[in-house]
């Protein structure tokens, strides 16, 4: 539960790291760029901004 409001100049910075030799590497490209491209899709719950489908739909209790 959120006590107080964010921010407005609030930003949340993640960074996906590997090491040099496998960045490259077809299985790590792959992964990187997908969580990339989830973790965009998910900035607003990230950050707090608003609630995850799972949060939503109570289906995060399965998660657990």
């Amino acid at each position: 539960m959120r006590v107080a409001a964010l921010p407005e100049d609030f930003t949340l910075d993640l960074w996906l790291l590997t090491h040099e030799d496998l960045r490259q590497t077809a299985r790590i490209r792959a992964f990187l760029d997908f969580m990339a491209k989830e973790l965009v899709k998910e900035a607003s719950v990230l950050e707090g901004r608003s609630s995850s489908d799972a949060t939503r739909t109570g289906w995060k209790d399965d998660l657990c």
